[in-house]
């Protein structure tokens, strides 16, 4: 009897087994297929280093310390050191130096030296699986050495237009990318030191140039893409700059409000820039047929040192200067009230 009872409740079991299952097998239909329970989202796996920062003299005054945030699964980090800031001259056969992933979250690196040398230097970063290393770079630190001199013009002669890498990290007694820091690193670290007497920002908004001295005037927040006016006391200086690409980094030109020189904008260019010729032709070319609204520039503009004027070059006129990494340019907008831009750049990597 009781064998009997467990096997009549064994058979309900199965038939209402049988029901349920064919409930669903029918709701699948209806939808158009057999129904499954959805698969959880995978998440896109990053495996770049996005976020490569560059700190002058740091920890010693001699040396440069890059920074970067730990990828997901990343065994190691390979690092990659040219002495051209174009892009190129990387040797991937064989790393610089290779970093073991920390599980911290942060990775800190020093090249011990390198602030204090006279050379230029570029730095890339790999992250490696296992024994696969991804190669794919959109990000490239620099230290780039500029000389910045008086020229022999009868105005202006102490001027010199500068381009500070897009993401920067100059911090100068309780100060930190602004004005007040960069002329303070200026001044400091600068060959002869104390050679510079202001920096200066212009102001889109209003047309008109914002100045700060080693201790008083407007202490304006350093920003990406924005070229900058630094102003010599002595014949000439030396100063390196340091710092990082922005791979989201867009120009945004506007023209002012001010009487005078309201169609100015003054821009820095990444120094890996990659135009068919590094020319004034082809950066005027390239921004009047890429940006966003299209020839909306009339003219781009040089500053000579040696003469203390600028130069300019139109469409299909004017001086056709060439390009170097660590100058400023000054962009003149004519038929739109703004406009935006990204500056192509050299492809890193293999």
């Amino acid at each position: 009897m009781r064998d009997s009872r467990l096997l009549g409740v064994a058979a309900v079991l199965i038939i209402l087994a049988i029901i349920l299952a064919g409930a669903g097998l029918a709701e699948g239909k209806a939808r158009g297929g057999i129904a499954r329970v959805p698969p959880t989202p995978i998440q896109p796996t990053v495996f770049e280093i996005m976020d490569l920062l560059a700190t002058p003299h740091a920890p010693t005054a001699t040396d440069v310390q890059l920074e970067w945030s730990e990828i997901s699964g990343a065994t190691e980090y390979r690092i990659y050191r040219s002495t051209s800031v174009r892009g190129d001259g990387f040797n991937y056969s064989s790393p610089y130096d290779v970093v073991p992933a920390t599980g911290t979250g942060k990775i800190i690196w020093t090249d011990v030296g390198a602030y204090a040398t006279a050379s230029d230097y570029a730095w890339v970063v790999t992250s490696v699986f296992g024994t696969t290393e991804n190669l794919d770079i959109s990000n490239i630190a620099w230290k780039k050495c500029i000389t910045l001199r008086q020229g022999m013009g009868s105005a202006g002669m102490d001027q010199n237009y500068i381009s500070l890498p897009y993401r920067v990290n100059i911090t100068y007694s309780t100060h930190t990318n602004n004005a007040a820091a960069l002329i303070g690193d200026m001044r400091t670290y600068g060959t002869p030191i104390n050679g510079i007497s202001s920096v200066n920002r212009w102001d889109s908004n209003n047309s008109m140039w914002q100045a700060r001295t080693s201790f008083a005037g407007t202490n304006f927040v350093l920003k990406p893409g924005e070229g900058y006016r630094a102003v010599v006391t002595l014949p000439v200086v030396i100063y390196k700059m340091v710092g990082a690409y922005d791979p989201d980094y867009i120009h945004l030109l506007f023209k002012g409000t001010g009487v005078a020189g309201a169609d100015n904008n003054y821009i820095s260019l990444p120094y890996h820039y990659a135009f068919t010729a590094n020319t004034a032709a082809y950066l005027i070319s390239n921004i009047r047929g890429t940006g966003t609204p299209i020839n909306a520039v009339s003219s781009v503009n040089r500053w000579n040192q040696d003469t203390s004027m600028w130069e300019a070059r139109v469409m299909i006129a004017g001086t056709n200067f060439n390009l170097m990494p660590g100058e400023c340019y000054r962009l003149v907008l004519s038929t739109a009230s703004e406009m935006t831009w990204t500056c192509p750049v050299a492809t890193l990597g293999v």
